[in-house]
């Protein structure tokens, strides 16, 4: 097996996992894989600390050589916890209301363009690939890094606009 062969099957791989991703993200929104604080700690569960709290009190009494290395769960996350909260990453609808984007006809064009970019980019780079190249491998190559381009684009654009404003 060829080096670009393996490349170009590793990079499919990794492309059929984006394109899942991105399918997702486009389906459900902005709201996948965020998470709460609480839900969180939810699954940890109250139960699951408490009985591997139990467990360290009861080896500390047990193992009194080792009392200044055994430290109850319960302290470990009292020093674990940070008082400062972590700046969130603003949404998709956050980010267009600071580009300047506010009625519901340019937002639509907005998501329209979200989805329409990373099949025409992975078009047009795919036929350029296939052409230059005229192999399989590079045309695969160049309609996976098209979607990615595409992918990016919507949103650098966005980007682009808010720090113009």
């Amino acid at each position: 097996m060829d080096s670009l062969q393996l490349a170009g099957i590793i990079v499919c791989v990794f492309a059929f996992g984006g394109m899942g991703v991105l399918f997702l993200n486009l389906t459900r929104g902005s709201a996948v894989g965020r998470q709460s604080a609480a839900e969180l700690r939810g699954l940890m569960g109250s139960s699951a600390s408490a009985g591997l709290a139990a467990r360290s009190r009861r080896i500390a009494t047990d193992d009194d050589d080792d009392d200044d290395q055994l430290v109850d769960i319960d302290t470990i996350k009292k020093r674990s916890g940070s008082s400062v909260a972590k700046k969130q990453e603003p949404d998709v609808n956050a980010k267009l209301f600071q580009a300047g984007i506010y009625s519901s006809e340019e937002k639509r064009k907005f998501q329209l363009a979200r989805i329409i970019c990373p099949g025409a980019a992975a078009l047009i780079c795919g036929f350029s690939s296939l052409t230059i190249f005229g192999s399989a491998v590079h045309t695969s190559m160049g309609i996976l890094a098209g979607a990615f381009v595409g992918f990016a684009l919507p949103l650098s654009w966005l980007e682009r606009k808010i720090r113009s404003r």
